[in-house]
């Protein structure tokens, strides 16, 4: 039980990690159905609510890079 232990703690301490993106938030809603974590549901829902709350006013506005290795000057 000791690994059990263990994985949960880290899925919750994973949990209190701000998330980068709103993928990492739909991970945290999934991680969080296990009800034997050692994280409230209170606490995860707030955290949850402050990484929204973060990413919407923190919008990611990098555009991806096009022509990769390649120079538009020739």
């Amino acid at each position: 039980m000791l690994s059990v232990d263990r994985s949960r703690q880290a899925v919750a301490d994973q949990i209190r990690v701000p998330a980068p993106d709103l993928v990492a938030v739909q991970w945290k809603r999934e991680a969080a159905k296990d009800r034997h974590l050692p994280i409230g549901a209170d606490e995860i829902a707030k955290l949850i609510a402050a990484d929204e709350a973060f990413l919407a006013a923190h919008p990611i506005t990098k555009q991806p890079r096009r022509n990769r290795g390649r120079s538009d000057h020739h």
